[in-house]
């Protein structure tokens, strides 16, 4: 309900108050291709939206017991809200470059991935985009998160931005330890092969859904903190960016109940999720 109310409550009504020039600026010339700040609250929406439906797979599956892939989905879930954030930082006294590299960075993507979208745009469609994306940004810009790189300063002109990178433009250090443990659920490891195995089952290897209390829960809390990080900052940079704040009051109620949420989940475990 919240999302809608962002979606269609604040950021259509600011749509219907701004005049075309500040909805639609312009991208390197193209008129069909568009910035600033609508592009940045298009952004901002489709990853909550995206954090939301990540949300909704990680309950699902920690309600089957499928406890592992709920934190491997956790873990994606982080990206998502690392990148909103970053996004974020893009605003008016920047020129929004932050998110129409972002978005722009999109078309390269694309491209590189065979990826074949009906209504997305692509490159073919803006001929010599890539060359003035080169000439205005460097060559670097078509590197993994090079869309991200005026946030990195002091970073070495021939080293590239990383994830770590991003977490650390958006104050994300204190979450990085659950990363690092949810990685395990994701990549073939030695660890987690190892740890998988337990002579004390009569199985060894578990094959099936599990009832693993602890780990549920730890889950749990961090898939709720991660996702309430996102609606927070994606509502109120939105509202903030078009003077709209009737959704901030729905936003402090979803927060009283994470925070509530938290708390259970923290208890299951007897406080440890921050370690």
């Amino acid at each position: 309900m919240l999302h809608r109310d962002l979606t269609f409550g604040v950021f259509g009504k600011w749509l219907h108050v701004v005049d075309d020039q500040e909805r639609y600026p312009p991208l390197f010339g193209f008129d069909q291709l568009f910035g600033g700040p609508t592009v940045k609250f298009l952004l901002l929406l489709s990853l909550q939206a995206r954090c939301i439906n990540i949300s909704n797979e990680v309950l699902t599956l920690l309600r089957d017991g499928h406890v592992e892939a709920a934190a491997a989905r956790t873990r994606s879930l982080w990206e998502v809200v690392v990148t909103s954030v970053v996004l974020v930082s893009s605003r008016e006294e920047n020129g929004w470059e932050i998110t129409d590299r972002y978005y722009l960075s999109t078309l390269h993507e694309m491209q590189k991935d065979g990826f074949d979208d009906d209504h997305s745009p692509d490159l073919a469609d803006f001929p010599g985009l890539t060359e003035k994306i080169r000439d205005a940004w460097g060559k670097e810009f078509f590197d993994q998160y090079g869309w991200a790189r005026p946030l990195i300063p002091n970073l070495p002109p021939k080293a590239r931005v990383t994830f770590r990178h991003l977490e650390e433009v958006a104050g994300g250090e204190d979450f990085r330890f659950l990363y690092r443990e949810f990685n395990h659920a994701v990549h073939s490891g030695a660890t987690n092969t190892v740890t998988r195995l337990d002579t004390r089952r009569p199985d060894i290897n578990p094959t099936r859904p599990t009832a693993d209390f602890e780990t549920t829960a730890r889950v749990g809390w961090a898939c709720t903190r991660f996702s309430t990080i996102c609606l927070t900052e994606t509502a109120l940079s939105i509202s903030t960016g078009t003077s709209e704040w009737d959704s901030m009051l729905s936003c402090w109620e979803v927060l009283e109940l994470s925070e509530e949420i938290t708390e259970a989940f923290d208890e299951c475990i007897g406080g440890h999720s921050h370690d």
